[in-house]
């Protein structure tokens, strides 16, 4: 009896079907009968390649090179005039600006200032004003006071801050009025009564005194003037 024995894989068709050739074999024998006319295209397109590398890079890279930088350069010196052009611009904008904030400051200051003065003037004149109204001596106007305090203790029925004190006669009239203050006389209203009138004589403390006839029927009240203490 007969043994058989697997060599494996010992043909080159074998072997390309294997790493997943899906030719028929006619087609693979074709493929290998062009092999070598594809290896020299290969060859061929590699030099081709290598040639135009070459070239590129001793050529076209420099020249593209030095025409990106010109125009960077080209394009600074643009940006380097532009930016001049604005900081003179600001420059001088600004120096305007400035001269213009200083004379309208020198403007407003001198209005200030002679605003001020005006002030000043009007203020030391007023001060004049009053003190040229104040009286050197007071004596007038002490006389002044005087004479209406003497008026109001005389003159005015209720005095104030005093207690009035009502006394009467036998005949059931009033005789007098005492005004006193902290127990004090002020003042004292005495009445005489007559014939249809009634004569108030009111005497203050320094002796001065006025008196005020009433007449009953028609109460009209003739006063006289303040007669000093005799």
């Amino acid at each position: 009896m007969a043994n058989t024995y697997s060599a494996g894989i010992v043909t080159a068709y074998g072997a390309a079907k294997r790493g997943g050739y899906t030719g028929t074999y006619d087609q693979f024998c074709a493929d290998q009968a062009n092999f070598s006319k594809w290896a020299q295209q290969v060859r061929e397109d590699k030099e081709s390649v290598e040639q135009t590398v070459e070239t590129f890079s001793e050529t076209t890279v420099p020249e593209a090179v030095q025409s990106v930088t010109a125009e960077g350069n080209t394009q600074i010196d643009r940006v380097e005039a532009a930016g001049n052009s604005v900081v003179e611009a600001v420059g001088n904008a600004g120096t305007s600006a400035v001269g213009s904030v200083n004379e309208a400051g020198t403007t407003q200051v001198g209005n200030v200032t002679n605003e001020g003065n005006n002030q000043v003037g009007r203020v030391q004149d007023k001060g004049n004003e009053v003190i040229a109204s104040i009286p050197s001596d007071y004596s007038d106007l002490t006389a002044e006071v005087d004479d209406l305090t003497r008026q109001i203790n005389h003159f005015d029925d209720n005095l104030p801050g005093t207690v009035q004190t009502v006394n009467f006669g036998a005949d059931g009239k009033p005789s007098s009025v005492v005004h006193t203050k902290n127990g004090t006389t002020v003042r004292t209203d005495a009445y005489t009564w007559g014939d249809g009138t009634v004569t108030e004589t009111r005497t203050t403390a320094d002796g001065s005194y006025i008196t005020m006839v009433t007449d009953l029927s028609t109460l009209v009240t003739t006063i006289s003037e303040i007669q000093e203490a005799s």
